[in-house]
């Protein structure tokens, strides 16, 4: 055999080798970035999962505290419908979501205050409503003293409020 033969083959075979040796590191070096990346991953899922059940024990302690709301009784309810209310809950809530202009704050980034849902409007005593409003930006509470007319009309008077 030829001495340049040998030669270029024995070239051939250290460029081969070079190009495997080449083509494993790239393989080492993007199986620890994935490795790396896999366990950042897997810490910042534990941090998130950490977060949501704090979270969701907010929520519990939200739901606990409005199920233990106090509720018109029914004797409270019959009196409010002998001043004209046939439904008196409703006509309540209904009331206040339309007198939105009682928030005593404006609303931010062209967002307009309003009261939630019914579920977020509590009728606590024949006096007293515990109601949340937002503007989609901002949220807090407010408590309202309400009389009943003779006339079945609702007035109001902000006793308290506050942005949480």
């Amino acid at each position: 055999m030829d001495f340049s033969k040998l030669q270029q083959q024995r070239s051939v075979w250290i460029a081969l080798l070079a190009l495997t040796a080449a083509i494993l590191a790239y393989l080492t070096f993007v199986s620890v970035s994935r490795e790396r990346r896999m366990q950042a991953l897997q810490e910042e899922l534990a941090v998130l999962r950490a977060e949501f059940t704090d979270a969701s024990h907010g929520l519990e302690d939200c739901r606990a505290i409005r199920e233990n709301l106090p509720v018109l009784r029914d004797d409270e309810v019959e009196r409010l419908r002998r001043r004209g209310l046939e439904q008196p809950i409703g006509w309540i809530k209904n009331s206040l979501r339309n007198n939105a202009q009682l928030i005593p704050y404006q609303g931010v980034q062209g967002g307009e205050m309003r009261f939630l849902s019914d579920q977020n409007i509590h009728v606590l005593t024949p006096r007293w409503v515990l109601a949340e409003f937002e503007d989609g930006h901002m949220a807090g509470r407010i408590l309202l003293e309400y009389h009943v007319a003779d006339n079945a009309g609702i007035a109001w008077k902000v006793i308290d409020s506050y942005l949480e």
